[in-house]
């Protein structure tokens, strides 16, 4: 049984450091959307990278666990 080859992941941490306000703001847009903040975080900067590239820094947000403090 042939199995695809496995996928080569990047892991790093992302942390922000905003006010209170910023915070607040991040966490009803995600909300609003039914996600995490940290989802809601990285597809900003994913959809951002695609915009302004050829997506070639994309690995380094591929890790999909919860960013830290949130």
């Amino acid at each position: 049984m042939d199995r695809a080859p496995e996928k080569q992941s990047f892991n790093q941490t992302i942390a922000i450091k905003v006010d209170a306000s910023t915070a607040d703001l991040l966490a009803n847009l995600a909300a609003q959307r039914g996600q995490t903040v940290s989802s809601f975080v990285r597809g900003l900067i994913d959809m951002q990278l695609r915009l302004t590239g050829n997506g070639v820094d994309r690995p380094a947000i591929a890790r999909r666990r919860p960013l830290r403090g949130w």
